[in-house]
């Protein structure tokens, strides 16, 4: 073998054996990528989200009241329903751990959900949770029951058993 023929040989070596392996122009082995990023939610997932903490909410919340007859915590009558007439906290004091492992306190975007009760001390009792939706505005004070909408931005509101306003094509 001539002193030619070696360094061809080399050279094609070379050439084959760089590229397979990934490091020609990058300097990581081929086949190594990047860390993929989580994606952010969707309005979707997040308004999932929000309906499944509000029906879970709403399920300790009617336990509580079939034990004790009333939404409202012992010797504190409301007779209002009025939007937050009931602290987050109030809520975790007669739910947790009894009727729910943790309270969920904020909607999907991350925004306090909002808790109004009435309990009158002669019987009759109301309550609905809120979520603010993803513009965090409240739509305002009265919703109409069985409302669905296409915004994300809109309001999702539980009272009483059911959805008042909620994502159309989402299943509470």
């Amino acid at each position: 073998m001539t002193m030619k023929s070696v360094i061809l040989l080399g050279f094609a070596v070379g050439i084959l054996w760089v590229p397979s392996v990934g490091w020609a122009q990058t300097g990581k082995p081929k086949g190594e990528k990047k860390a993929p990023r989580a994606a952010a939610p969707t309005f979707k997932e997040q308004q999932k989200q929000t309906m499944a903490s509000m029906k879970a909410i709403a399920v300790a919340w009617e336990t509580y009241f079939n034990d004790f007859n009333t939404y409202c915590p012992a010797g504190k009558d409301r007779p209002e329903l009025k939007w937050g007439n009931i602290t987050p906290e109030e809520l975790q004091a007669v739910l947790v751990p009894r009727y729910i492992k943790a309270l969920p306190i904020k909607d999907g975007w991350g925004n306090p959900l909002q808790f109004a009760v009435q309990c009158l001390p002669k019987g009759g009792a109301a309550y609905t949770i809120r979520s603010a939706g993803s513009n965090k505005a409240w739509d305002g004070e009265a919703y109409t029951p069985g409302t669905r909408t296409l915004k994300p931005e809109k309001d999702i509101v539980f009272s009483n058993g059911q959805f008042d306003q909620r994502p159309e094509g989402l299943s509470p």
